[in-house]
């Protein structure tokens, strides 16, 4: 009898460290599985911020080429803009030219416009001194 007895303590024994062990196993499994939610809350975040981060990777991207697009475009007509200028500063200098060489031509006719008069003045005095 004392040996059931003894049989029937160590089954006890056996059966309640076996519920105790069972008890900290499921505590450990419920604590992976808060883990396991809690990963996996994180990698859908981090997956939506990829997600958030590429969407706005392309954006600037495409901003980014819109821009390079439109500093061509203004390059261009910068440059067209220089020719322009640089032909319409060409024609200022030749139409200068054009008033010096004009200014010079009506300096020589002055001038020979007076030395006319002058010597029809001369010959006007002359005419009168003959007379008088």
């Amino acid at each position: 009898m004392e040996d059931e007895q003894r049989g029937r303590d160590d089954i006890r024994e056996q059966m309640t460290s076996s519920e105790r062990r069972a008890m900290v196993l499921a505590g450990e499994l419920e604590e992976l599985r808060t883990q396991l939610e809690t990963a996996e809350r994180a990698r859908k975040a981090a997956e939506a911020e990829l997600h958030e981060t590429s969407d706005r990777v392309s954006e600037l991207a495409a901003a980014n080429n819109s821009l390079v697009t439109s500093k061509r475009k203004l390059e261009i007509d910068i440059q067209a803009m220089q020719v322009y200028s640089e032909h319409r500063l060409m024609r200022l200098i030749n139409s200068l030219f054009g008033v010096l060489q004009a200014v010079e031509v009506v300096k020589h006719l002055l001038q020979w416009n007076c030395l006319s008069f002058r010597l029809s003045l001369w010959h006007v005095k002359l005419s009168e001194r003959k007379l008088a």
